[in-house]
This record gives structure tokens, sequence and C-alpha cells, in this order.
């Protein structure tokens, strides 16, 4: 995400992550994500790596059926 007036100054953000059905209606997920700021501010460092975990909860389910819009 380059800025316009200042292309020196841009933000790098990637994550990638799995989900994983534990049961009919929930998952847990563990992603990371990875962060470079090219200009960061005074006293803090260029990149950043977050893990995350998550629990996700569906109303219709995680069935093939709902992940397929049936």
């Amino acid at each position: 995400m380059p800025e316009f007036e200042d292309t020196d100054n841009w933000l790098l953000v990637a994550q990638a992550g799995l989900a994983v059905p534990v049961s009919t209606h929930w998952a847990v997920g563990l992603s990371g994500r990875y962060t470079l700021d090219n200009t960061p501010a005074a006293g803090l460092e260029k990149d950043d790596l977050a893990v995350l975990a998550t629990l996700s909860y569906s109303l219709k389910g995680f069935t093939p059926e709902a992940a397929a819009g049936r």
C-alpha cells in the first residue's frame, strides 16, 4: 500500500491461516500475520509477526453442503 505523494512510504501485510472444523458448528483456526512498515514511527520496529488463534461458530454448520451454498 504505497502512499501517492511519497512512494518510499509503504506498508506490506501478509497473512496465511488454516481453520479446521471440530464439530458440526464449531471450528478452530491458526494464522500468522507479517507486517513490514518501510517508515515506522520513531522507536518502533520495521517488522512485526503476529500469531492468531480463532474459535468460530457457524449457525448453518461447517458441512460440505453448507460450504457449497446449498
